[in-house]
């Protein structure tokens, strides 16, 4: 886990870096995103929280493992693309990569971070340096790379934060504002369908009589496990 937060902060200020010291060519367009209140998550169940279920409980209720589903309360990322092919000034294609935090509250703790990495088809403003239209849209395919919650409320859950993918997409409008400073709203969600997991629990019965012999039973609870993310974001462009 350590390591694949590591190599998302290693990656993320190499992008950084080149974006800022590329800028002067007009291939890198770099912006500052952030949400509040409109970024949600939920993540699938890891083998660690499924191993988990087993022994779980020692009464005959039957604990039921929850999903870790989390409401970010404000989202911080940089948005950075990176221009592959311009069509003309107010049509190009780029690789858009935006790393970030959440400062997300859910069912098992709070924080967590995200690393979107699309494809984007861009028309009208922003698609190019040169562009000179007023406004914009782009549209984007790729992957959302995320975490579960890192900093959890109870230490003595045997499962530990995980790392996970799913498809997404995104939808942008880009303008000027009347202080001529280019932003963008973006819609970004991604779903992956899973396999349902099969979550055990024990349920111990206690005979108080003699002999005192008792019985445990594991249960095996069929689950959805599908993961799934939606956004809904504001991006300041500085060196457009």
């Amino acid at each position: 886990m350590k390591k694949s937060i590591l190599t998302i902060l290693i990656f993320s200020c190499i992008g950084i870096s080149a974006s800022m010291s590329q800028s002067k060519r007009g291939t890198f367009i770099l912006g500052f995103g952030y949400s509040f209140l409109g970024d949600y998550a939920s993540a699938p169940y890891s083998k660690s929280m499924m191993d988990y279920g087993l022994g779980l409980n020692n009464n005959s209720s039957g604990i039921i493992l929850k999903k870790d589903y989390s409401v970010s309360i404000a989202s911080y990322y940089f948005q950075m693309n990176t221009l592959l092919k311009e069509f003309n000034a107010n049509t190009s294609l780029s690789l858009n990569i935006s790393p970030g935090i959440r400062l997300s509250g859910g069912n098992y703790g709070f924080g967590s971070a995200s690393f979107p990495i699309t494809l984007n088809f861009n028309k009208g403003m922003l698609s190019s340096m040169n562009s000179d239209a007023n406004t914009g849209v782009t549209f984007g395919l790729g992957v959302n790379i995320l975490t579960s919650t890192l900093v959890r409320f109870n230490e003595a859950d045997t499962f530990s934060p995980f790392v996970y993918a799913q498809p997404c997409a995104q939808l942008g409008f880009r303008f000027w504002t009347r202080s001529q400073t280019p932003y963008e709203v973006m819609l970004q969600a991604g779903y992956l369908p899973l396999k349902n997991a099969d979550v055990q629990t024990t349920n111990t019965y206690y005979n108080n009589y003699y002999p005192y012999q008792n019985t445990t039973s594991i249960q095996h609870n069929s689950m959805p496990n599908s993961s799934a993310s939606f956004r809904i974001s504001m991006v300041k462009y500085l060196n457009y």
